[in-house]
């Protein structure tokens, strides 16, 4: 194209700090800078336009404006005429989730795409899929195909990335982009309305598949309203359908098990009022963890008046903590959960709340209570504290266990109306504390509860992320530098500090984390039992199935790693696994392993207290994975 050519050649362009040259596909041009920084200083000096001539053409200026590119910082061009020369990488925009990805323009542009293909991408920009729809065939096929692989993805046509590509779509030949499932869910209501929403859109589309397809315990009903909108209706195929009813997705923690992989897990939490930007938070959270690479994990509301969120969402991605482990097997690994607001008078009960904020606590090693306020004395930033300990208080007092595993709590104030560093923060929750205690009224009391509760409680202020007085969307706009920095200082000094795999020691002192599906389903399920004031939670007997299903959790990994290694050795060589007896149970779980291996035609020698199961790796391999019981320790494969 005459204008990725002419920009190569621009002498002005090549003196710029940052500037990393242009980039092109079928149809886009665009400038890649390193840092966000050198592209906005770029944009102010040239007062946000750039003249250009091109051959046989008089010369133009180009209007330029922030493009963001997943993690490129790239300025784009428009003019009000129709150019195709001209044109760049489309925006994200409220229409979707996904932002245009400048590396997954570059591979595109090095893969030529034969003809009569539909070639799918991943978000990577590696190709998925190389498909040949045949004539009158539709999407549904083509997900049928890509959904064993991929469960609950979707499709979305390059290069916009603006609009779900559905089943009853033709099937015809181009360039898809495939979309996972980034977040799940843990915990839902049994009924919940997402408001008026396009089959198309990203989001939506996502939604609805992972509830009704691919976990396949929710379904989606469309409900027109007395004014004449339309709304999508999620509700529980099986459970009594209630907007107050809170249940464990059981069948999305599953699928967490291959994300954890038998890793020690931290969870990362953000709870407050509803229609604050909570799910926007989370995402620029992600971006400063990922240095700006992959896809939102949280769908993000650009309405100040409808809120995105229903129950309590986990991200698919997780992220290696900073710890001292030489192994990266070894360190923690930090999932984000995202809740729905509380406080909100929509006619949810408080129980339910008190619900959701349990489950939450239990959870988290660090949870964010995000406030929307601009300094310590307007009435906003008292009223989460004190309606928190109102809705707590009585749910704490007959819980006292609680305390034992309360997260660590960040008080989070955004929009602050003034740049401050770390230690003004601190300073200011000190005046704050020291006004409070020599003050009698409802902060003071939600003070105290909170310091009781929680522990000592850190603060923190976030300036406006973007300067613009229209702040929807953020997620698709170019976000200010003092932002970024403050953002950065307040992970890496309060957050990452405290990010501690969550531990939970049973009565009898032994000390088991949440490494797997199965532990994470127990302690879910116990915590969702917790009813505000009325009822007391068994937490010793949850703690017990807990340590059972951890306990198991940690040898199905060992036993997973022990397949691996026999798998790994010569098929010809038999090999020999010692079964041994953990405990008085011992004997008769020995007597299981006994009977499998000899019905899978495996040599077994019994001792006293041990068995010696001799064979070839494969049926070794089948044997351990079925031969597991709690009681059981399997030493390494010997030959």
């Amino acid at each position: 194209m005459r204008l990725y050519k002419r920009l190569c050649e621009l002498k002005l362009l090549k003196k710029q700090a940052g500037f990393q040259g242009a980039f092109i596909d079928s149809s886009c041009v665009g400038l890649q800078f390193e840092h966000c920084a050198d592209a906005e200083k770029f944009l102010t000096a040239r007062g946000h336009e750039l003249p250009i001539t091109l051959p046989g053409l008089s010369e133009k200026k180009y209007r330029l404006s922030m493009a963001s590119t997943g993690g490129v910082d790239a300025p784009k061009a428009s003019e009000p005429e129709h150019d195709p020369e001209g044109v760049l990488p489309p925006t994200a925009t409220s229409k979707g989730l996904l932002h245009h990805l400048h590396r997954l323009t570059l591979a595109r542009q090095k893969s030529h795409l034969p003809e009569n293909v539909l070639r799918i991408f991943h978000t990577s920009g590696e190709i998925a899929f190389d498909l040949e729809p045949t004539a009158n065939q539709n999407m549904t096929d083509i997900y049928a195909i890509i959904r064993q692989e991929h469960p609950g993805c979707i499709l979305s046509k390059l290069p916009e990335c603006e609009a779900a590509s559905l089943a009853a779509d033709p099937a015809l030949p181009g360039k898809f982009l495939l979309v996972p499932p980034m977040s799940l869910p843990l915990a839902l209501p049994t009924e919940f309305s997402v408001g008026p929403a396009d089959e198309r859109d990203l989001d939506f589309a996502l939604m609805k598949e992972v509830l009704c397809e691919m976990l396949g315990d929710y379904v989606c009903i469309k409900r027109e309203s007395a004014d004449g909108t339309v709304d999508h209706v999620f509700k529980h195929r099986k459970e009594e359908c209630s907007r107050n009813k809170l249940v464990v997705v059981r069948s999305a923690v599953h699928h967490l098990n291959h994300v954890i992989q038998h890793r020690k897990v931290a969870f990362l939490s953000i709870v407050g009022k509803p229609r604050e930007g909570k799910s926007t938070l989370l995402e620029l959270i992600r971006r400063q963890l990922s240095g700006d690479d992959g896809l939102p994990l949280f769908r993000c509301s650009n309405s100040s008046e409808k809120a995105c969120t229903a129950g309590l969402w986990v991200s698919t991605r997780g992220f290696l903590t900073k710890a001292s482990e030489a192994s990266p097997q070894d360190r923690p690994l930090l999932l984000l959960l995202d809740s729905e607001g509380l406080f909100a008078d929509d006619g949810v009960h408080q129980d339910y709340c008190v619900r959701l904020f349990t489950i939450v606590g239990v959870l988290s090693s660090v949870m964010i209570l995000n406030n929307k306020i601009s300094n310590t004395v307007a009435e906003e930033f008292k009223t989460p504290l004190a309606r928190l300990a109102v809705m707590y208080k009585g749910f704490f007092e007959r819980n006292p266990w609680f305390k034992e595993h309360q997260p660590k709590v960040l008080y989070l104030a955004r929009d602050w109306n003034q740049s401050q560093d770390l230690i003004e923060d601190f300073q200011a929750w000190q005046e704050v504390e020291s006004r409070c205690s020599s003050e009698e009224g409802p902060l003071r009391d939600a003070m105290c509860f909170i310091k009781e509760a929680f522990g000592a409680v850190k603060f923190a202020t976030l300036p406006s992320p973007i300067a613009e007085i229209d702040k929807n969307d953020i997620v698709s706009k170019c976000l200010d530098s003092r932002f970024k920095k403050k953002l950065a200082g307040v992970i890496e000094r309060i957050v990452e500090p405290s990010l501690k795999p969550k531990s939970f020691t049973s009565s009898n002192g032994s000390t088991c984390f949440i490494s797997g599906g199965e532990p994470l389903l127990e302690l879910l399920c116990s915590a969702a039992e917790a009813v505000s004031t009325e009822i007391a939670l068994d937490w010793p007997g949850a703690l017990q199935r807990f340590q059972e299903k951890a306990t198991l959790a940690r040898l199905d990994a060992q036993v997973a790693s022990m397949g691996k290694k026999c798998m790994k050795m010569e098929g010809g060589h038999p090999l020999v696994i010692e079964v041994f007896a953990r405990d008085s149970f011992g004997d008769v779980h020995l007597k299981t392993v006994k009977t499998l291996a000899e019905q899978a035609g495996l040599v077994v020698s019994a001792e006293r207290s041990s068995l010696k199961i001799r064979g070839p790796p494969s049926q070794l391999h089948t044997c351990v994975k079925e031969c597991c019981p709690d009681s059981l320790k399997m030493p390494s494969c010997k030959k």
